[in-house]
């Protein structure tokens, strides 16, 4: 994987970006079941997603997949409200939080 940098900050893993990757999981990084049910197949692994944010009809997730990519996990109010994007780690610096709809 190739190494980017930003304000000179390296950025190498999904842990250089949200950096709550690094710490364990607690109650409120947790994705219910149904997300994960609904996710099987990304390679999503339940123990690294990461609470963003919460905002008025949606809650944020963060979580890495493998080494090389990000991923956002949206979820709304419903069991159905859900979706996942990733972006690659080493393209960052560059241009940000380039999505791509998983």
């Amino acid at each position: 994987m190739s190494v980017a940098s930003i304000n000179g900050s390296t950025i190498e893993s999904a842990a250089d970006i949200v950096p709550s990757i690094d710490r364990a999981q607690l109650p409120e990084d947790r994705l219910l079941a149904a997300a994960y049910d609904a996710l099987a197949g990304t390679g999503l692994v339940a123990g690294n997603a990461r609470f963003l944010a919460q905002g008025k009809a949606l809650t944020y997730f963060a979580a890495p997949l493998g080494d090389i990519d990000l991923c956002v996990i949206t979820v709304g109010p419903f069991a159905d409200d859900l979706s996942m994007s990733r972006t690659p780690v080493d393209g960052f610096a560059t241009y940000g939080l380039r999505v791509e709809n998983l």
